[in-house]
């Protein structure tokens, strides 16, 4: 009766409408009761509450979720409990209920009711597992305002185990729910995702969600520590952890201080592990095979950051700090690239952080700014400025006081840092008057500093000015020497900046650009080094501002009248004596007047192309006048108008003499200057006399370089007196004198190669060209400036805009690459030094737009002639068809083995072919076809020199490893290498199938250690894929990783390993045939060496990985044939590596040279104690590693395929030993003493234990069985 009255009021509260506090009091009250019940009415109760639950379809039908968890918990004290017909313990019966409930199917309304009632429910872990399984099922089932109550109760659930289960499920679902649907087609017809209202309702569940792990991390809860724990295991398989939902919830635990550091060091790790991955599989063949290619971080940040989530103030705070601490990473050693790849990375998401979420901008640019003013290398902030202030100025100068901060510091930063804080504050000038007049004021100040540097800086910002500052229309200009009269302009500025309006912003810009060129004329009171920033600058400057000539042009001529005398009939024209004053001992330049003049041709010729002939200022007829006479006077000029002839003491160290070597300098600056005019100012109209201007400049500037050239020091008097002598005691030796930089440029070297290899020129007459043409020192020195002005842009590009030097680089490209490398054999019959200079400039040119530009393909298209749409492959084959073809035509001639300019060409050909071959896809059709022709090349033809083979080798061996998983070259070139160094054993090696031609008696010393850092990469791709598949052995049946099922990933797991066991064993087979090699000493030993003790430690990686997994239950190393690889390496590799130790020890010792004997022995002891035990000690790991899987998988056969190693026991030298005996039989036994006593013992530690004189060394283990004892120690008194 009372079972029958309390399921009654339990079927009462399921089926009608009872107040939640009424339920609550009868369920409490039946649960009072539950201990007077029998066995058999706790079981009646249980399956009606079992029948309820699957009957119930709302949460307000849950009258089961207090009571079957007192049920359970009563029956559970019960030994035996009758149910279904089978009499069974009270845990068996709770077991078959939780089966029961587990296997029905739920209401999604009462979901979360069950999770609750899991809660009060002891479980073992196996239930507890498939309960939470089971309960996540339901997630894509609910509607998204019933997750975050799920959720809460979960965690509670998971507290202890099994808490990653629900955050993966969770990542499955808000993947598949939010961060997929951004990818999603905008077209109607595609879109079958969920509505905008329902977008923001998964957006409010996912905030909820994680405001539920964030207190449950609060709380201390073992599900947060497993989350973390997790994915600091998987690390090595960063796509699981780069997941918009794990990176949030990550994030925002980053904020709770006892995670902050392990949150940050694993994602740093992940972000880190990703992109090495990738640049892995574009370098292995084998690895693209094995990991398929993952989504790009960026793209996973953004897709976080235009989520609803980021908003939340703990996800974005951790986001920023996340960021802020990817710069903070600091290089370290041989690991530049690694701090490279953060930087960028945090780099991107902190400028898109603050673009989309302006409440951040205050916090980012004050950590910057901080960063920048207190450290020493802080590139990777100003990087960030820079693009932050291009990418977001507005939200920028809504932060105005930070930026104002950081330049009144500018003047004590360092320069580099300096120009960088600069070039992100000039994209802010035009929209904040305030900060540009602020900018100026503090430039004006830097101006005056002590430092040169910070002045150089200074004038860099003002020219810097003048190019943002377009001046519109500046009718003022023609007056402009009178306003520098009145008062400053900028103090004008800083006064009505709060009352003028919008409409005078241009006429302000006129009077900033009159001030900068008054405040840029006190440069040239300036030192040196701040003229040559300016005169750099100036003309791009002008560019920009064209109309600003007139007045440059005025000041350029005022300042140049210092040093140009009147009387046109002087020689030299130019006064360069005043240019340098003697101070003590040394020398000061105080004008660099190569530059100067460079600057005024520039200038007049850029006012010829504003004004024309016709409307010329009198300033511009003035300077083309002096440009025109100096041209003109310079040609006549000889070495005796410039104090030089065959009794100078022109190296001499006299302070006199030093300040004629600047003068020499300088002159020669000037050379260059005037013949860059004589080109640049080229036009049709010129008459046939050009040429010969060009000529007759190029004439005296070359018999002035040839005589400082060809001087040599002076011979000392024969009877110099005693004063003399102790006058120059304390002088230094004098310095070859050095030739100075060029000052020409990229458009005068472009004209300058244009007028020799271009056919039609457009800018002057054939007739006026003729003569030029046909002068080989002329041509040689046009190549050879231009390949010095490339040479020189490569430091420049990192200071200026890539993108100023962009255009001249593609115009001066094309030339080379159209007129020179597809027409070589022409060229270098006219003169072959040009063209080798050419080809050599060409390369660099491809170097530094490699390097500096990130879209290639546009500016390839237009080097080559072809269409911009066409993939990479179609630009750089037409390169390297030439490069290829070029090549061939050099080896199939027959000159001088020792010409040197054949050499030269060929080094540049083969870096170009490196560097284009290394650019292309590997999986692309043309490389593999590409790798045909190097293999076949190398095969066929030999190369001159060492250096070239290595550099060629080099290149085949990389493309090897891009194009082919499984390459036979590799065991073909170790097998060649064997039979060219012979066998450590004397064993009979097999022929190789392939020979190279490459490889021979001369180059084999470079080849080897070549070969061995190859295959050392190859076992660096295989101890990655070890350790990846570790870590996912770890995730395989955890749902939610990936979309297959979970013997789906054991399968692909199983296919991995045994390629991973094919792949090493590949090569192990390759460092086998190494192995066998009679290595000389030095690098060719160490190479052997490394690879030894890598081979064995990634086979101890391996082995240590099936231990892990296999037990005698669970084989799977047999599947994968891995008793074959320990075969391999245990038996047949090590007794090898026996051989080759012993082989090492006695190499130098029959050195008859007492002294080189004795010097090679230390050498060699010293390196031999570093790389011999470091490979026994990796062999004897490997063994171990062997046995341990051996026992506990109980496979007998793993340990019988391992040799015992001997490598550290005393070993006799058997073959030596054979050889005494011999000498003994044959001489007699007088010689016996001195024989026996070569034959030493040889241990894998280099150690050597000397036994008595007249008796050949035993092992202690025989000594130890010797029935004759040891011989008494004598006493020493």
């Amino acid at each position: 009766r009372r079972l029958k009255l309390c399921l009654a009021i339990i079927k009462e509260i399921q089926t009608c409408d009872i107040s939640n506090r009424s339920a609550v009091a009868l369920v409490s009250r039946i649960a009072q009761e539950l201990g007077s019940f029998p066995t058999s009415h706790l079981v009646a109760i249980a399956e009606a509450c079992v029948d309820f639950i699957r009957s119930s379809e709302s949460d307000s039908q849950t009258s089961w979720k207090d009571l079957l968890p007192k049920v359970l918990s009563e029956v559970d004290l019960h030994r035996e409990v009758e149910y279904a017909g089978a009499e069974m313990s009270g845990s068996e019966f709770k077991q078959r209920i939780i089966q029961v409930i587990c296997s029905s199917t739920w209401n999604p309304g009462i979901v979360t009711s069950l999770a609750a009632m899991f809660i009060e429910i002891q479980l073992t872990e196996e239930e507890h597992q498939q309960v939470v399984n089971k309960l996540c099922t339901y997630f894509d089932k609910m509607s998204p305002q019933e997750i975050p109550p799920l959720i809460h109760q979960m965690l509670i659930l998971c507290k202890n185990q099994h808490g990653v289960t629900v955050f993966l499920s969770l990542r499955r679902y808000f993947s598949s729910k939010i961060y997929k649907k951004q990818d999603a087609p905008e077209d109607l017809d595609s879109i079958t995702g969920i509505s905008e209202s329902d977008s923001k309702e998964i957006s409010d569940c996912e905030s909820m969600v994680l405001y539920h792990t964030e207190e449950s991390a609060k709380l201390s809860r073992g599900c947060v520590t497993d989350l973390l724990r997790f994915t600091k295991n998987c690390v090595s398989i960063p796509e699981i952890i780069l997941d918009p939902f794990l990176l949030a919830v990550l994030l925002s635990l980053s904020t709770i201080s006892s995670y902050e550091q392990q949150v940050m060091e694993t994602l740093k790790n992940a972000i880190l592990r990703s992109a090495q991955e990738e640049e892995r599989r574009r370098e292995s063949a084998w690895l693209r095979q094995m990991v398929s290619p993952q989504n790009d971080f960026n793209e996973v940040l953004v897709k976080l950051i235009q989520s609803n989530v980021c908003t939340r103030d703990k996800v974005l705070k951790g986001l920023v700090n996340f960021c802020m601490s990817l710069l903070n990473i600091q290089p370290s050693k041989n690991k530049e690239g690694t701090a490279e790849i953060l930087w960028k990375y945090g780099r991107h998401s902190l400028v898109y952080v603050v673009k989309r979420h302006r409440q951040v901008a205050q916090t980012v640019l004050q950590t910057l700014t901080d960063h920048i003013i207190t450290g020493q290398n802080v590139t990777q902030y100003t990087d960030c400025l820079v693009k932050l202030c291009s990418v977001a100025p507005l939200v920028v100068i809504d932060n105005l006081l930070i930026l104002l901060r950081l330049l009144d510091f500018l003047g004590q930063l360092p320069p580099a840092i300096a120009r960088r804080v600069i070039t992100a504050v000039l994209s802010l000038v035009r929209i904040s008057t305030k900060l540009r007049d602020s900018f100026i004021l503090i430039l004006r100040k830097a101006l005056f500093s002590r430092e040169i540097e910070t002045r150089k800086i200074a004038v860099m910002g003002f020219l810097q000015l003048l190019k943002l500052l377009k001046v519109k229309g500046l009718a003022a200009l023609s007056q402009s020497e009178q306003s520098f009269s009145g008062p400053s302009v900028f103090t004008q500025i800083c006064m009505e900046v709060h009352t003028q309006s919008s409409n005078s912003n241009s006429s302000s810009n006129e009077a900033i650009c009159l001030e900068v060129l008054g405040v840029l004329r006190r440069c040239f009171m300036q030192q040196a080094p701040v003229k040559i920033c300016l005169y750099q600058g100036l003309y791009d400057a002008l560019c920009r501002n064209p109309e600003l000539c007139s007045s440059v042009m005025d000041s350029l001529l005022e300042h140049f009248n210092q040093f140009y005398p009147q009387d046109q009939n002087t020689l030299p024209p130019i006064e360069i004596s005043k240019a340098i004053i003697i101070q003590g001992a040394e020398i000061v330049l105080q004008e660099p007047v190569g530059k100067l003049v460079f600057v005024m041709q520039q200038v007049a010729l850029k006012a010829l192309d504003v004004y024309g002939e016709d409307d010329q200022p009198r300033s511009l007829d003035k300077l083309r006048a002096i440009l025109d006479s100096l041209a003109a006077r310079y040609s006549q000029c000889d070495l005796i108008h410039f104090e030089l002839d065959e009794n100078t003491n022109f190296l001499d160290i006299l302070p006199e003499t030093l300040k004629m070597q600047e003068i020499v300098r300088q002159t020669i600056g000037v050379y260059q200057a005037l013949t860059a005019y004589t080109v640049n100012a080229w036009t049709p109209a010129c008459d046939v006399q050009q040429g010969q201007k060009l000529l007759g400049l190029f004439k005296a500037q070359n018999l002035l370089v040839d005589y400082v050239k060809n001087c040599k020091p002076a011979k000392k008097e024969a009877g110099a007196g005693k004063k003399d002598k102790e006058k120059n005691a304390g002088l230094k030796k004098p310095p070859m004198f050095k030739l100075p930089e060029t000052v020409l440029d990229f458009s005068s070297v472009y004209r300058l190669l244009t007028l020799h290899l271009s056919e039609d020129v457009l800018w002057a007459t054939d007739e006026s060209i003729e003569d030029v043409r046909t002068r080989r020192p002329l041509f040689r020195y046009a190549t050879q400036t231009a390949l010095e002005v490339v040479q020189l842009s490569k430091a420049q590009i990192t200071v200026c805009k890539s993108s100023t030097l962009l255009k001249p680089i593609m115009e001066l490209a094309r030339l080379l690459y159209e007129r020179c490398l597809k027409r070589y054999n022409e060229v270098s019959q006219f003169e072959n030094n040009a063209a080798v200079s050419c080809i050599e400039c060409l390369y660099e040119l491809l170097s530094l737009l490699f390097t500096h530009f990130s879209q290639i393909s546009p500016i390839l298209a237009e080097i080559v002639g072809v269409e911009s749409d066409k993939d990479l492959v179609m630009q750089l084959k037409p390169i390297i068809k030439a490069f290829q073809q070029l090549l061939v035509d050099i080896i199939s001639q027959e000159d001088d083995e020792d010409n040197v300019l054949d050499k030269q060409l060929l080094h540049v050909i083969i870096s170009s072919l490196s560097l284009l071959a290394l650019k292309l896809p590997a999986d692309h059709a043309y490389t593999v076809k590409l790798l045909d022709w190097l293999t076949d090349f190398a095969l066929k033809r030999n190369l001159p020199t060492i250096p070239l083979t290595k550099s060629y080798l080099t290149l085949l061996l990389a493309m090897v490893a891009r194009c082919k998983a499984e390459a036979s070259l590799l065991d073909s070139i170790a097998i060649q290498l064997s039979h060219l160094f012979g066998s450590v054993n004397e064993v009979e090696v097999e022929e190789s199938p392939l020979s190279l031609s490459l490889v021979t008696d001369t180059t084999m010393a470079v080849a080897l250690p070549l070969l061995c850092n190859n295959i050392s990469a190859s076992l660096d791709q295989v101890e990655w894929l070890v350790a990846r598949l570790r870590a996912e052995l770890a995730t395989v049946m955890l749902p939610g990783v990936t979309g297959n099922s979970p013997r789906s990933r054991r399968e692909r797991i199983c296919r991995q390993e045994k390629n991973v066991v094919s792949q090493l064993g590949h090569c192990v087979n390759v460092t086998q045939s190494l192995c066998c090699v009679a290595v000389p000493t030095g690098p060719c030993t160490e190479a052997v060496f490394r690879l030894l003790s890598r081979s064995y430690t990634v086979l101890t990686a391996l082995t240590k990985y099936f231990t892990s997994k296999c037990s005698p239950q669970c084989v799977d190393y047999q599947h994968a044939r891995f008793g074959k690889l320990v075969k391999l390496a245990g038996s047949h590799l090590s007794s090898q590596v026996a051989d080759l130790i012993l082989y090492v020890e006695e190499l130098g010792k029959d050195t008859k040279d007492k002294k080189v004997k004795e010097a090679q022995v230390l050498s060699q002891a010293r390196k031999q104690a570093v790389y011999i035990p470091r490979l026994v000690s990796d062999l004897e790991n490997f063994s171990k590693a062997v046995t341990l899987l051996s026992k506990k998988c109980k496979d007998d056969g793993l340990t019988t395929n391992m040799k015992l190693t001997t490598t550290r026991d005393f070993r006799i030298n058997t073959k030596k030993l054979q050889e005494v005996m011999r000498r003994n039989h044959e001489g007699g036994s007088d010689d016996e003493d001195m024989e026996v006593s070569n034959v030493q013992p040889s241990q894998g530690n280099s150690s050597v234990v000397r036994g008595k004189e007249n008796e050949p060394q035993v092992s202690q283990r025989e000594r130890g069985n010797s029935s004759q004892p040891p011989a008494k120690k004598l006493r020493s008194k």
